[in-house]
């Protein structure tokens, strides 16, 4: 027992000193992390605030936050979509969604609209660099279909730039028109001159390659208007498309002349020059060897199945049969696959699905509404009716009353002899003026009377208070003895109506029985009424005052 009070005499203290030091531990933990939050909300802020034109700035200042540092999982996706968003804006070419899909996992459940755009973009565009082409139209889909009021033009211009190259990709030249044309009017709408220039440009090419040239000639005119204010990648596709078109216009001497000096300019500037319609030009001339030479410059990667076309004329124009006939089979495998074919199918497969789902959530919102107002309509109507029935059973009870009062006071007459003449003629009015309500022909509807039948109702308090007055007028002793005890014009009445003869089943049929209880009970509680019965003490205090 002693070796315990020892024990806990020495080790509260030590106890209590533990227990402070982790809660001043814990406090610690909370306030360094707080602390290290805030920082990185606040780097994140800045580096959204960066301008588009110095992304390195935003990549570096991104670089500098220490992971640990990122402890809630809105900063993690936060950061990866700004990580993601500098990284393209640097022409850094993302083929890994590691890093974005938690923007997409966090972003996909969040109200923030425009970030949720973000992600879903920024997917297709890396699935796109990896070359998983459905997976891209997927997510570009879902990023199109995130309501477009809140994102800004000049991103949803981007999109559709977007998924018009995937469907140039496949050679289905009316669907990449149809995005281009989409993505010129939201350049348009955003003031983009840039955006606007390359849409035009996309579509004269897409419609060189459908043959309608009519139509590219046309639209490669309005360029003009712009060509100042762009930069110089776009005035160099412009330059190369322009040669393309004239190809067939404009002498093959000239046509390299001019091409030649285009590529002196332009070589100065670290830029990645269109090299297949550059070969495509050359070759069209009768320059193989030049076209062979801009072909080189193409990644193996990048050698699409229009540039093995270029090749195969080259090769043959060289005088290489062979090799050229190859090139040929290669551009006959690439355009004619099966992978390409059901490309082709499951992009637009993939819009169909979800423009097929928006229906359904857009019918299913209607059916919803419809059957909230049918429900609201049909609770209205039964509500209605309710009421009209209640108020029709009120009425009916009340018309029953009237008879039965009607029926009491006819009785009441006709059997008390000694009631005062002047009460008598009170009575007499109040059962002819039943009798008269009642023996008009009942109306269809008792509503069209409600306020006549509720007056005669309400007049048995009234009838109540008149006997009083009459008493009043002819016994004022015993009134005034009454009033001294602070009792209401209708209890003054009812103790009349006692004085005057009526037994209390006679009192009870005039005002009802429920009324009859209240009001003898309340004037009991007034009066100085021991035992006796309320009658008998009335009577007695009337021949004493009265003689």
């Amino acid at each position: 027992m002693l070796s315990m009070t020892v024990c806990s005499t020495y080790l509260r203290p030590c106890l209590s000193s533990a227990l402070r030091l982790m809660a001043l531990l814990v406090i610690s933990l909370c306030m360094i992390s707080c602390y290290c939050n805030y920082h990185t909300r606040a780097i994140l802020d800045d580096v959204e605030a960066i301008p588009r034109s110095t992304p390195d700035s935003a990549l570096a200042a991104l670089h500098a936050i220490p992971k640990k540092d990122i402890i809630t999982i809105k900063d993690n996706a936060r950061y990866a979509l700004l990580y993601t968003q500098a990284q393209d804006r640097c022409g850094i070419t993302v083929a890994s969604d590691s890093l974005i899909k938690d923007a997409v996992r966090y972003y996909s459940h969040s109200s923030d609209q425009f970030r949720k755009f973000q992600s879903f973009y920024y997917l297709g565009q890396i699935n796109q660099n990896a070359g998983s082409r459905d997976a891209a139209m997927d997510a570009y889909v879902k990023a199109e279909n995130i309501h477009a009021n809140s994102i800004p033009h000049n991103y949803l211009s981007a999109l559709h730039f977007r998924k018009s190259s995937l469907y140039a990709d496949s050679y289905d030249y009316s669907k990449a028109i149809e995005e281009s044309e989409k993505a010129l009017c939201e350049a348009r709408l955003a003031n983009d001159t840039s955006g606007i220039f390359q849409a035009i440009l996309n579509i004269v090419e897409y419609n060189y390659y459908k043959w309608d040239d009519p139509f590219a000639d046309h639209l490669l005119d309005s360029l003009a208007l712009y060509y100042g204010d762009v930069s110089v990648e776009d005035k160099l596709d412009y330059q190369a498309l322009w040669a393309e078109l004239m190809s067939d216009t404009i002498p093959a001497d000239q046509l390299v002349m001019h091409l030649d000096s285009v590529l002196a300019v332009y070589q100065d500037y670290s830029i990645q020059l269109p090299w297949n319609r550059i070969a495509r030009i050359y070759v069209h001339a009768g320059y193989p060897e030049k076209a062979l030479e801009a072909l080189n410059h193409i990644p193996a990667e990048k050698f699409s199945a229009l540039n093995y076309v270029v090749l195969s004329d080259v090769l043959d124009s060289l005088g290489q049969s062979a090799q050229a006939l190859n090139a040929y089979r290669k551009y006959v495998d690439l355009s004619d696959s099966l992978d390409l074919i059901l490309f082709r199918q499951d992009t637009r497969f993939i819009e169909e699905r979800y423009a097929n789902q928006i229906r359904r959530i857009r019918t299913n919102q209607s059916f919803a509404v419809t059957a909230v107002l049918l429900f609201i309509l049909g609770w209205f109507i039964i509500a209605r009716t309710m009421k009209i029935r209640k108020e029709r059973t009120k009425l009916l009870e009340m018309f029953a009353e009237l008879q039965e009062e009607h029926n009491s006071l006819q009785e009441l007459l006709s059997k008390n002899n000694d009631v005062n003449n002047a009460a008598k003629e009170i009575l007499g009015n109040r059962l002819r003026s039943i009798s008269a309500f009642l023996t008009e022909n009942r109306p269809d509807s008792l509503k069209n009377v409600a306020s006549r039948l509720e007056t005669l109702t309400a007049d048995r308090k009234t009838l109540i208070e008149t006997v009083g007055f009459i008493f009043a007028i002819y016994q004022p002793a015993f009134i005034s003895m009454l009033m001294t005890y602070g009792l209401t014009p209708a209890e003054m009445g009812f103790c009349c109506m006692h004085v005057l003869g009526y037994r209390t089943s006679e009192i009870g049929d005039v005002i009802n029985r429920a009324g009859y209880y209240n009001i003898s009970s309340e004037i009991r509680n007034k009066l100085p009424i021991s035992s006796q019965k309320l009658a008998t003490w009335l009577t007695d205090k009337y021949r004493e005052l009265e003689g």
